[in-house]
């Protein structure tokens, strides 16, 4: 399910135009996406902690992307430290369902704030993440 999840959030985007349709918007493509993430950690509370912190980041990251129209929030301090390519795509909303940081945003403490060496990540990101290493963990001891 969640491998469903993130095709959907990169595919939906893509395969619509190509059938005539309009491109969903980046709300309702978080909410897909995101509803999937949710659904699955729910199913799987029963399994072990990994779920609930999986959970948790999933929750955290449509928490602050449905409170921002759809769209990443990213830190403005991120400009300094990406390409000038990425930056300027970030600046422009070029990059589906991210957006660069602006006085109205809310939330920013749950949006993309830590620099990684490629990138920015959230604190979701980090929970997703720790959640999927947990389970991988997890798998290992059935």
């Amino acid at each position: 399910m969640p491998i469903l999840a993130y095709a959907l959030r990169f595919a939906l985007p893509i395969i619509f135009p190509r059938l005539g349709l309009e491109a969903p918007s980046e709300l309702i493509t978080c909410c897909a996406q995101y509803l999937l993430l949710v659904i699955f950690s729910i199913l799987n509370l029963r399994n072990g902690l990994w779920s609930a912190v999986f959970g948790v980041g999933s929750l955290s990251n449509f928490a602050v992307i449905l409170a921002n129209g759809g769209v990443m929030p990213v830190a403005a301090t991120a400009l300094a430290r990406v390409s000038e390519q990425y930056a300027a795509q970030l600046v422009s909303g070029s990059i589906f369902a991210y957006a660069i940081e602006t006085a109205e945003t809310k939330l920013m403490f749950l949006g993309d704030i830590i620099y990684i060496y490629f990138g920015y990540a959230s604190v979701g990101d980090v929970l997703l993440s720790i959640g999927a290493g947990m389970f991988c963990w997890h798998m290992t001891r059935k």
